[in-house]
């Protein structure tokens, strides 16, 4: 399985260095990825074998 990170993200957690928001940042990405990663367990659990993982903080709407 490729995992791929979205270079956005690294811009963002800039922004939140610069606000000292970097805590809440932080935060906010442990749960999304705990989301992420249960969602991917239950896929599992129902027999798909996912190719890829990606880690994006805004999804592109014209990628549907």
């Amino acid at each position: 399985m490729k995992i791929k990170v979205d270079l956005k993200i690294f811009l963002i957690i800039v922004l939140f260095i610069i606000t000292r928001q970097l805590e809440i940042y932080s935060i906010f990405m442990i749960f999304i990825f705990i989301h992420e990663l249960a969602h991917l367990l239950a896929g599992v659990l129902c027999g798909l074998k996912p190719e890829k993982l990606e880690i994006m903080p805004v999804r592109n709407i014209n990628s549907f």
